[in-house]
Parts: structure tokens; C-alpha cells; sequence
């Protein structure tokens, strides 16, 4: 039954789909509904990680299901909800954490809250993976006036309808568009640094899908052309 909805669902035109996805989103991420249910739905989510067999991996900020990791977002009707600025799992509880684009949506303070909390859930020795935008290569495109990778920018993120024809709009996607204004963008010196503020250590570099852990390679959906220069995978220890 499942499957037939989604087979006519994609049949509707993109313009009706864009207006249901926009209705859903209001639900989902409705104020009023997540301040009354947050904290039950919270600790179920916590139970239910403390439930799991190991190793337990986590990934925030998701609504896709990933095979062997425990998916979760903040989001009222998500399967498994979790507001990454509270507690969300037992301590040393976790052996991985990876957040894919989550990070730039977040406060300085609310990054902080958030590192902290994931410091705590993981295990010795455990890992977290961050994918985020790269603000130094993104902006470095912008004053090198670089078309090309213009081009590529748009023609990877022509599906949000967004308008990137030439340099200038490189910078006005990153810090406004998909809610970033409300965020924080980094690049690899300001995210290491925060990193290492929650206590983190051996902190690596990959490209998106690339990794030195087998586990986390492969994880991003983002995979354009720009991805590899405008996206930025940050992997630390415990």
C-alpha cells in the first residue's frame, strides 16, 4: 500500500508536491506541537536506543532510513525524534554519531549544546562525522569569481529552484537559503576548534562519501559535482 501511494505520489506535478511537502513541513516542524511533545517523544527515543544491540549508531537530523544506524530528526512526526540540544541517548551509550547538514542550522550555542551531548553518548574511543558546507571554499569561489563552479552549484541545487548565475549568488545560497540565516557556517579551522572545545580529538578531513572508517563511508546523498569542493566531512574521536 505504502509503495502505491509513493508510485502516484510522484506522478503529481512538482508544483503540487512542493505545496504538500510545504504543508507537511509546517506541521512537522510546528512550534506550539513540538514545545507539548518533545520531551515524551525524547525519552522514547532514548529508550529506544538504550534497547538496541550494538554497537549503536546514530544519525540526527535524517528522515530517510540508513541500514544499521538508528535514524532520527527533529521533527514532529519523525519515526525517532531527538532535539540534539538535550540529552538524547544514555551516556557512552553510542559507538558513531553522523549528522549530515545539521550543524550549519544550529546556533553557536546551540552547536555547543549539541557537541556536548554527543560527547556524552559516545562510548571510548567512539566517533562523530560531520557534513557541512565549507565556508572558506564556497566564499573562495565567490572572489576568485570562478563561473565554472557557478555552474556547478547551480546545476546541483537546480531542483530547490533556487537562482545562482554568478558569483555573488554563491554566498547568498550559503547564508540564506534552507535556513542557514538562523545558523552558523564554518569553515575547517572554526568547526575543528569547536570540536575540540567539546573535548573531541583527532580530528580528520574527507570529502563527501570518502572516509578512513569504513563505516561512515559512502553515508552522504549529496554527491554533485560541487559537493567535492563546497561540502566539507569532518570525523573526531572521543
Amino acid at each position: 500500500m505504502k509503495n502505491h501511494f509513493f508510485t502516484y505520489y510522484k506522478k503529481l506535478p512538482f508544483s503540487i508536491r512542493t505545496r504538500l511537502h510545504h504543508i507537511f513541513d509546517l506541521v512537522n516542524s510546528n512550534k506550539t506541537l513540538l514545545d507539548l511533545f518533545s520531551a515524551t517523544r525524547q525519552n522514547k527515543t532514548i529508550k529506544k536506543i538504550s534497547k538496541a544491540k550494538s554497537p549503536r549508531r546514530l544519525v540526527v537530523g535524517e528522515s530517510y532510513p540508513m541500514n544499521g544506524w538508528i535514524v532520527t530528526n527533529y521533527q514532529l512526526l519523525a519515526k525517532n525524534f531527538i532535539d540534539v540540544k538535550k540529552k538524547f541517548a544514555e551516556s557512552s551509550s553510542l559507538s558513531n554519531i553522523y549528522a549530515d547538514n545539521v550543524i550549519e542550522h544550529l546556533d553557536l550555542d546551540s552547536a555547543q549544546l549539541f557537541l556536548q551531548n554527543a560527547y556524552d553518548a559516545l562510548t571510548t574511543d567512539g566517533w562523530i562525522r560531520l557534513a557541512t558546507p565549507d565556508c572558506l571554499a564556497i566564499s573562495k569561489a565567490y572572489i576568485e569569481n570562478d563561473l565554472q563552479k557557478v555552474s556547478e552549484f547551480g546545476a546541483d541545487l537546480k531542483q530547490h529552484n533556487l537562482k545562482i548565475d554568478e558569483p555573488i549568488d554563491l554566498l547568498h545560497v550559503t547564508f540564506c537559503a534552507f535556513g542557514h540565516a538562523k545558523g552558523r557556517i564554518y569553515d575547517e579551522q572554526t568547526l575543528t576548534e569547536l570540536l575540540r572545545w567539546a573535548g573531541f580529538r583527532h580530528i580528520q578531513r574527507f570529502s563527501p562519501s570518502e572516509s578512513s572508517n569504513q563505516i561512515f563511508r559512502n553515508l552522504e546523498k549529496r554527491t554533485g559535482v560541487s559537493d567535492y569542493w563546497s561540502q566539507m566531512c569532518l570525523e573526531a574521536k572521543k
